[in-house]
């Protein structure tokens, strides 16, 4: 039996026909689960994403900022793409966002083969490709993630190249992507920082002319959202206004109480008189009194939020304490924590198919970041990601859709994991066969 590996190299191998194959499958999962769900929005953000790109369909904008408060700019842009082309089809939508998500398995398989090697690139590929979360996010044009996570692997490819070729060029195409990233799903941004510590070096020219090409990268990315922002509201706003809400929704007596159900959305039917309902409620009315403009209100609220929250944990720093450490292992449960069901939100089988694969997945994980340790330098960036990703959720609100991006990276390293145990049993399964005899004939 031969064993071949091929480890991480300027020019790994790239074989058209595996690359292809790992598109398809995906593609073809995604699909029929893109199929199979509703033609309609099934998702509550849906609602939100897609009446801004009607809007700018029809020549409106991005509209006010309360419209845009939780919203980011990407997923709008890219329902109203694909609606100007296909019409209002939700199917078209579900199968342009399965597209996505298939493209995002082979430059994942591509990512795992440049860091591990061709082998554990393939295996990555298979396993992206049929990993049924990743299958069901792909199929939905509710949520951003489909999109980010495919920004991110187009990133950390890149970057790769770029710490082989030193090429300014990848150096921008990748931090354009992390740009982007950013205007998808904001946690991210605080990546973007510490990602930045990583491009220093010891010669002060080309340090700077490193931080210098990855500035013009996010000025031309999330520099015209920004501009867009002020024009519009006559304010600087980065991305948007979710987080002060977003972390009063997870620090809060009744997220202490009930935990997620009980704060999201708020006031939902079982939690009407819940200390974080009557607090929201009491807010919208305060807020329609005063009778604030639009931009006045959103600021408000905002301020409102982070105020709420910052009682909270005054109140009870052992909680939130605890609170924070309970947010953390929740966000790496291996039963989704949606508050929606029905058939399309994935049925009976939902928490057993994702119990049965993530469970794998993580513990296989876990061995790939243990024998792949001696690479930390090398996989120093992959490290930050991860930890400056998760740690914010476990301040805000866990949710199993924010976690996927971290399952797309930890795929890689299970891949790892499972290409060496299978060459170590190939070479010891050589080590057991029996001598070949001649039978005086040379071949």
């Amino acid at each position: 039996m031969l064993t071949i590996r091929q480890r991480t190299t300027g020019n790994a191998m790239k074989p058209a026909s595996v690359l292809t194959a790992v598109f398809l499958i995906a593609l073809v999962l995604r699909s029929g689960v893109a199929i199979w769900l509703p033609k309609a929005v099934i998702w509550p953000d849906g609602d939100r994403y897609e009446r801004v790109a009607l809007n700018l369909i029809q020549g409106e904008g991005f509209g006010t900022l309360n419209a845009n408060m939780q919203s980011v700019p990407t997923q709008p842009l890219l329902i109203a793409a694909v609606y100007k082309v296909f019409g209002q089809n939700y199917l078209a939508l579900r199968l342009f966002f399965a597209v996505l998500g298939s493209l995002s398995c082979v430059i994942g398989a591509m990512l795992a083969q440049r860091i591990f090697g061709t082998g554990s690139g393939f295996v990555a590929g298979v396993l992206l490709a049929g990993y049924p979360l990743l299958v069901y996010l792909s199929a939905l044009f509710e949520y951003p993630q489909v999109f980010f996570i495919l920004l991110i692997a187009l990133f950390f490819y890149l970057y790769y190249r770029f710490l082989t070729t030193g090429s300014k060029s990848l150096l921008f195409l990748c931090a354009s992507s992390l740009g982007l990233a950013v205007l998808t799903v904001p946690t991210v941004l605080i990546f973007v920082g510490t990602w930045g510590l990583l491009l220093l070096t010891r010669n002060l020219r080309e340090t700077v002319i490193r931080l210098a090409v990855v500035g013009l990268a996010m000025i031309v990315t999330i520099g015209p959202w920004t501009y867009r922002n002020y024009s519009a509201y006559g304010v600087p706003i980065l991305v948007n206004k979710a987080a002060g809400f977003a972390f009063w929704s997870g620090n809060n007596e009744t997220y202490w109480e009930d935990g997620k159900p009980g704060v999201t959305p708020p006031c939902a039917q079982g939690y009407e008189s819940t200390a974080f309902c009557v607090q929201s409620q009491e807010l919208d009315l305060d807020l329609r009194r005063r009778q604030l403009g639009d931009v006045e209100k959103v600021f408000e609220f905002d301020r409102a939020s982070w105020q709420h929250s910052f009682d909270f944990i005054r109140e009870s720093p052992g909680r939130f304490v605890l609170l924070t450490l309970r947010k953390f292992v929740d966000f790496w449960r291996p039963i989704p924590d949606a508050v929606h069901q029905g058939p399309e939100h994935g049925g009976a089988l939902r928490d057993v198919v994702a119990m049965a694969t993530y469970i794998p997945m993580l513990v296989l994980a876990v061995v790939g970041l243990v024998i792949t340790r001696s690479q930390w330098r090398r996989l120093l960036p992959v490290y930050l990601y991860v930890v400056t990703f998760v740690l914010p959720y476990a301040l805000f609100i866990p949710a199993t859709r924010y976690r996927l991006p971290i399952d797309f990276i930890l795929i890689m390293f299970s891949a790892e994991a499972l290409f060496r145990a299978w060459t170590s049993f190939s070479r010891k399964d050589d080590r057991l066969q029996p001598p070949a005899f001649s039978s005086g004939v040379h071949q």
